[in-house]
């Protein structure tokens, strides 16, 4: 009976023991009667949908403790540190909210730490999530709908130069030679979208050929490219003998506008009648609708950085519109009389004393002097477009 009591107490005692040491090294350590007063700061965490990292204080009185993360939820990504954790959460797309639990323990004490992703709560839409633009930069539209107008674009790459334009984001690009790829990212609140941006390089040296937005056909040559205000000047495929207007009187002076070709053509094209009026002007609007580049013009009879260019390098240029099986400069008017083999500019002489102009000033290839021309003669219509770039 005595042996049979004995071994009753040694069993008791067995699971008293047992009782007393549950709680291991690897939970904390130490003896139960050794409270840990686990806590954590904050006690949960919320996210936005845009993901992010945060921080959490653990304290405990044990000389360690641990976090378990939840291995049904991979996007919270947990890493134990020296009396903290941190929490990273990965970007969300979804309508719902999404929970991680995560529990921290120390000694025989443990903690739901509770982790919240909200669901994104704005709308966000982009007509394109990719574009290709070429290597001058050229500036490309996207259009951009959410549940506000607020969204905002920004890039990581010093070479994407994206804008916001009323409800278009306008994304250029500095001058490349070399192909590159880079991202741009819109946020509105806690929605997020990226477009990605395929730049195609270019040449950029006089003669060399200019391509248009889808990067395959041919628009153009440079003939000349000014560093010091990053100007890249491109002639047209196609030449015609023009006369600048039937009329021979007309009211519009650019005289003042000698160095401004842009300007002086724009001056033109105010007139609700341009198109039957002025002949040479409304050549501008047929190659911007055969280029799908709009810009071009006639230039100004002193802009010197189009003339004199074309004086210097006529040989280089007209080699490249050889090959493209273009019209080489001053074609349309080699077979008429020698005076009559000249360009035209959008300057016109004005007499002022008359209240109207008859005259057109032209432009003689490969000569520094300019001439004045009835405005009803035909010489040699040219368009030609100005591309500012931009650099890093």
């Amino acid at each position: 009976m005595k042996k049979k009591s004995l071994l009753t107490f040694l069993f008791l005692l067995g699971m008293l023991i047992s009782f007393c040491l549950c709680c291991t090294d690897d939970d904390g350590g130490g003896r139960d009667d050794l409270k840990a007063e686990l806590t954590s700061s904050p006690t949960n965490l919320e996210f936005t949908a845009l993901g992010g990292e945060k921080k959490v204080v653990v304290s405990t009185k044990l000389d360690s403790w641990n976090i378990i993360p939840d291995d049904a939820a991979s996007w919270c990504i947990v890493t134990k540190g020296d009396g903290e954790f941190i929490v990273n959460v990965e970007e969300f797309a979804e309508r719902r909210d999404r929970k991680a639990t995560l529990k921290i323990t120390s000694g025989c004490e443990s903690l739901d730490f509770i982790v919240i992703q909200k669901a994104v709560s704005a709308d966000l839409n982009l007509e394109k999530t990719e574009v290709s633009i070429n290597g001058f930069g050229t500036a490309v539209k996207i259009k951009i709908t959410g549940s506000s107008d607020e969204w905002i674009a920004t890039s990581e790459e010093s070479w994407i130069h994206p804008e916001k334009d009323g409800e278009d984001l306008v994304i250029r690009a500095a001058l490349s030679s070399s192909d590159r790829t880079g991202k741009v990212q819109v946020l509105l609140n806690d929605a997020k979208s990226e477009i990605t941006v395929n730049q195609i390089g270019t040449e950029t040296t006089i003669g060399s050929v200019v391509f248009g937005e889808d990067n395959a056909t041919a628009i153009g040559v440079i003939v000349n490219k000014v560093d010091s205000t990053n100007c890249i000047y491109v002639v047209s495929l196609e030449e015609e003998a023009l006369e600048f207007t039937p009329e021979d009187k007309f009211y519009i002076y650019t005289d003042s506008l000698k160095v401004n070709g842009q300007k002086a053509t724009a001056c033109f094209k105010e007139d609700k009648g341009y198109k039957e009026k002025f002949p040479v002007i409304a050549y501008c609007d047929r190659i911007e609708e055969q280029t799908g580049m709009r810009g071009w013009y006639i230039p100004a009879y002193k802009e010197q950085e189009i003339w004199q260019a074309l004086s210097d390098n006529k040989k280089t240029i007209n080699t490249t519109l050889k090959a493209l099986n273009a019209d080489i400069l001053l074609q349309s008017v080699e077979n008429m009389d020698p005076q009559y083999q000249n360009c035209w500019t959008s300057t016109t002489r004005s007499y002022k004393e008359d209240g109207y102009a008859m005259s057109v000033r032209t432009k003689i290839m490969g000569f520094s002097e300019d001439n004045i021309q009835y405005a009803y003669y035909k010489h040699a219509a040219r368009c030609f477009l100005k591309i500012e770039y931009l650099t890093e």
